[in-house]
């Protein structure tokens, strides 16, 4: 039995006491630009998970034995098949989704789960040499169901934002090449996500974080964050104005 599980908040918390600060396109965006770094929880929030990650560690001495040995259930599976990557069709055993008890700063309309695997998830061979030193800073990413087109929709980037995919990605014929680089090296990610949110039903966008960002070091995981067609999703908040002196 998972007690810890009882002091994470609710969907229905989070929404009240930590409202979404991004826009789901603003998300998109996010996703899009290669800084992956830039998607984080509301402040307040990660403050709360600190201090659960404490408890974690304290009972079960590290975050990732937590991870593994309950939540995930793998303690006493066999270690995976070697020279084998994720795929759309590997095995049950090799894989959960699970929802992402400390999500983002996303709309409450929005599902952010987690699809842990036991095998790596890109595979070098299908990524070009002198390009894999870019996904190694920037991950992989994609949308299904249509996500994408209001990024084409969308008004261009300010010049900062346009600097910050520029610096992750490269510019002119680079860039482009990097961007096709990782809609190959996450087809078979892309190709799990689309079987496991329909297309029909869902809109979603994913990434899998490059090691820099891996919160958990060693235990491949993609992130889905994902809307049902037709649903509109709450803006953020305006900032409140700071107080008079």
């Amino acid at each position: 039995m998972d007690d810890l599980l009882g002091l994470v908040p609710t969907r229905a918390d989070i929404a009240r006491d930590y409202p979404n600060k991004w826009s789901w396109l603003q998300l998109k965006q996010f996703v899009d630009s290669g800084d992956l770094g830039l998607l984080k929880r509301h402040p307040r929030l990660q403050v709360v998970c600190d201090q659960w990650y404490d408890v974690v560690r304290a009972r079960h001495g590290s975050l990732p034995a937590y991870l593994v040995n309950v939540r995930l259930g793998w303690g006493n599976l066999p270690p995976p098949p070697r020279g084998e990557f994720f795929s759309a069709s590997s095995a049950g055993d090799l894989w959960k989704i699970l929802p992402n008890d400390w999500p983002y700063s996303v709309p409450p309309e929005i599902e952010h789960a987690l699809v842990w695997t036991r095998l790596p998830i890109i595979d070098p061979s299908r990524v070009p040499p002198h390009i894999r030193p870019r996904i190694d800073v920037c991950g992989i990413w994609g949308f299904t169901g249509g996500a994408h087109l209001e990024l084409l929709q969308a008004p261009p980037l300010g010049p900062e934002a346009q600097a910050r995919v520029d610096k992750w990605l490269g510019t002119g014929d680079e860039a482009a090449e990097v961007r096709e680089a990782v809609r190959v090296a996450g087809e078979e990610v892309g190709a799990f996500v689309r079987a496991h949110w329909p297309e029909d039903e869902w809109e979603t966008a994913w990434f899998v974080n490059p090691p820099r960002l891996q919160s958990i070091p060693g235990l491949a995981h993609a992130h889905v964050f994902a809307k049902r067609q037709g649903v509109t999703p709450t803006d953020p908040a305006p900032e409140p104005e700071p107080a008079s002196s």
